[in-house]
């Protein structure tokens, strides 16, 4: 998959389908710069530690099957940063086999309308390395959720 391609996939992965606004500076320079790979992502282990978990109106697995990706969207707290960041989205399964289970993709905050989101994708690949997050803001398409 070329990075152009990747970034495509990103950003209509952030925007749930839907662009409502692309606002390409970074508002949060203390997020990670570079998404960081997590351990215990296969769908099975997701999908269990979720069925677990009280979960709020966007968390849970989302499918693209056009660009052949799962990515779960779950809760995020992290006291390194000086923002609260809502949620995560970690890349489950891709197409795409650079990608490792469990890379972060992006960060996810809520705003003061239900099914609208400031997003942070990161927007570039290097390798199996994303980096460079761009900040966008979404409207979520509930005909993605798996």
């Amino acid at each position: 998959m070329s990075v152009s391609r990747l970034v495509g996939v990103m950003l209509a992965l952030c925007l749930f389908g839907y662009i409502k606004g692309n606002e390409l500076s970074i508002g949060n320079k203390d997020l990670p710069e570079v998404g960081e790979v997590l351990r215990s992502y296969n769908e099975d282990e997701v999908r269990e530690r979720l069925d677990n978990m009280d979960l709020q109106h966007v968390e849970g697995l989302w499918s693209y099957p056009h660009e052949q990706m799962i990515v779960v969207v779950e809760r995020y707290e992290s006291s390194k940063l000086s923002k609260k960041i809502d949620y995560r989205m970690v890349m489950v399964s891709s197409e795409d086999l650079s990608l490792l289970p469990g890379t972060v993709i992006g960060y996810m905050e809520s705003s003061a309308v239900h099914n609208k989101y400031r997003l942070w994708i990161y927007s570039e690949k290097n390798g199996a390395t994303l980096r460079n997050p761009q900040k966008c803001v979404a409207t979520i398409d509930e005909g993605e959720r798996k």
